[in-house]
């Protein structure tokens, strides 16, 4: 029998015809024919008239008969409708460098800084996978030694240059090489925490023992794992999709048949995702571990100490030599109260990734934040949305964001469980059992109003449109009311839900007792707020860096004061002793009694594009 390296056998190609998007083409085509009335007979038989026979055409080639039911060529069509959606929106998250390098041409050197970075790092990490590799030569060895000793010397340099670069272009770059990753993962950038876990990730990869990614759910594991196992081997790594049903053939293989020469059937052994990997070089990424039955994680365990060049009895392969790069990693939610129905790791299993163990925790709010613009960013990296909306609804999303995965992980600060109507009179607060807000949820809500936006299905503002999404999640009886009512008053404290009322969410009343501004001024709130988030304008990249919500770019502005003044420290006076200190070598002890000060004047543009004029006084004492 064959072996094909194949984790599924040849299926049946699917239609290639999307009649979701060939429905939508018809639409646009009949309205531009409304348009035109009965007075532009000419324009039609011109421009439209064999356009609209060719859609026609294709439209009719949908026969409901071709189906086994009128369910299945339903879902089809709902299937092909996620295609086309999809499609819209990596269209537009595609970035067009050349129309931003038009207004922004100090960006390209940074870019480009930055993502010589980026490959050296990956290329020292696969020279360093050579030279732990065994079957490697000792020549080979010595030489990536020096490569590596030089890639970190250019690493070091090309950091140095960034460090002296304007922090507003940085902040440009970095916001469009956020929406360059999104476009090519979908669910991930390199955040600073990102960037943080995935180091760490490949620093364990270097070992070759397993890995296990573990933290509540929508903290990006999967991703997580996929973008390293990508990088750090430039090789896309198998996956193993981990349940109750997953047996040892889903895993090392199975047998099966396919078509031979004249018209017989053959027999073939196909490899399975863990045995391809092994085959091949590769990683293999189990992803949700914990859903596996135990008995079924121990015949895992036998490869946990399998070595690169080691050969490995596959029943029904046999002997497989196992290639440099291949590596194995785990990511699971543990078993809690959160996940009752996950199995704990047996004794075994657990002492395997007591060493290679790591926690991923959700993004911070500054970075959910840059996230979320990055995604709103259009393809020249302009952005058009409300100024509110921008200092205002987004960065108090983020903060929602933050609360609500805070008592999700029973981690709520006690003042913010108060605030949120969360804590009862006896002190004690309640958690979220079920109900999180993640980049995945924030990630579905933002395609949708991009989708809305470019269709034009309905007219609102961005307000409007958030508090009909929560609406949705907030109805869905999936949810326990006690979950509910918890994630609607923390909601409400931060200035949502002011469009809606406790009736449409099928809640009690007082869960807007702590959003004064709808319990004081009512429809008068409302109102104000579409119009607040209703005055959409257009940013330029360089505005869209300069949003400030959560005070970044000051603290970077503190930092860079206090590294004139000398050597970092944790002491938070440190800043006001050092400015001291100086003042008395400056102006003598006995001087004390003057004031000196440095004062700056600069102007700039704001977001409305209204000058503005401002002056920073550093006082010295």
């Amino acid at each position: 029998m064959e072996k094909i390296p194949n984790s599924t056998l040849p299926n049946e190609s699917e239609k290639s015809l999307n009649f979701h998007e060939i429905s939508e083409q018809r639409k646009e085509l009949r309205k531009a024919i409304t348009d035109l009335k009965s007075s532009n007979g000419a324009i039609f038989e011109k421009f439209y008239k064999e356009p609209m026979e060719e859609i026609n055409a294709k439209a009719r080639e949908f026969k409901i008969e071709d189906y086994e039911s009128f369910g299945e060529a339903k879902e089809t069509l709902k299937k092909q409708k996620t295609e086309y959606e999809s499609e819209i929106l990596g269209n537009r998250a595609n970035i067009d460098y050349e129309e931003i390098l038009k207004t922004e041409p100090e960006i390209d050197p940074v870019l480009k800084e930055i993502k010589n970075i980026d490959e050296l790092k990956r290329f020292r990490m696969r020279r360093q996978f050579e030279i732990l590799d065994p079957t490697v030569s000792f020549s080979t060895k010595k030489r990536n030694e020096n490569v590596i000793k030089m890639a970190n010397s250019e690493i070091k340099t090309s950091e140095g240059k960034m460090s002296e670069m304007d922090p507003l272009v940085l902040r440009e770059t970095e916001l469009i090489k956020y929406k360059e990753e999104l476009s090519e993962t979908g669910h991930i950038c390199m955040t600073p925490s990102v960037k943080n876990n995935a180091d760490a990730v490949g620093e364990r990869m270097l070992t070759g023992k397993p890995i296990f990614l573990h933290g509540p759910t929508g903290t990006g594991k999967t991703s997580l794992a996929r973008l390293v196992a990508g990088d750090f081997t430039a090789r896309d790594p198998e996956m193993v999709y981990c349940s109750p049903q997953t047996k040892e053939s889903n895993v090392w293989g199975k047998t099966g048949i396919r078509p031979a020469k004249g018209g017989t059937i053959e027999t073939v052994e196909i490899y399975g995702p863990l045995s391809k990997a092994m085959a091949e070089g590769k990683a293999v990424i189990f992803d949700e571990f914990t859903a596996l039955p135990k008995e079924q994680m121990v015949f895992i365990k036998g490869i946990f100490n399998a070595k690169i060049g080691d050969k490995v009895n596959i029943v029904g392969n046999g002997i497989t030599e196992i290639k440099p790069g291949f590596q194995m990693i785990f990511t699971a939610n543990l078993k809690s109260e959160k996940n009752p129905e996950r199995q704990e790791l047996p004794p075994e299993i657990t002492r395997e990734f007591e060493q290679n163990n790591i926690e991923v925790k959700y993004n911070p709010k500054e970075e959910a934040y840059d996230i979320m613009l990055s995604r709103l960013l259009d393809k020249d990296g302009s952005l058009d949305m409300s100024f509110y909306d921008l200092q205002t609804t987004l960065p108090n999303l983020c903060k929602v964001m933050t609360e609500i995965q805070e008592s999700y992980t029973n981690e709520t600060d006690r003042e913010v469980a108060k605030k949120s109507g969360a804590m009862d009179a006896s002190g004690k607060f309640h958690s979220l059992k079920k109900f999180v807000m993640t980049q995945g949820s924030i990630e579905a809500i933002l395609s949708s109003w991009l989708i809305e936006k470019q269709t034009g299905n309905k007219e609102r503002s961005f307000a409007e449109f958030l508090d009909e999404r929560f609406k949705t999640a907030l109805t869905f009886k999936e949810y326990s009311k006690e979950d509910r009512i918890l994630a609607a008053k923390i909601l409400a404290s931060k200035g949502f839900l002011i469009t809606l009322t406790a009736k449409d969410l099928d809640l009690p009343e007082d869960i807007f007792q702590f959003n004064t501004i709808k319990q004081l001024r009512g429809d008068e709130a409302i109102e104000e707020l579409k119009e607040k988030s209703g005055e959409i304008r257009h940013l330029t990249l360089k505005e869209v860096a300069s949003l400030d919500p959560f005070g970044k770019k000051a603290q970077i502005l503190k930092n860079k004061a206090e590294s004139l003044l000398g050597e970092e420290s944790n002491n938070g006076d440190l800043f006001v002793k050092r400015l001291k200190n100086r003042k008395n070598k400056l102006f003598g002890k006995e001087k004390n009694e003057i004031t000196p000060q440095i004062t700056s004047t600069f102007e700039y543009k704001d977001p409305q594009g209204q000058k503005q004029r401002e002056s920073i006084t550093l006082n010295i004492e």
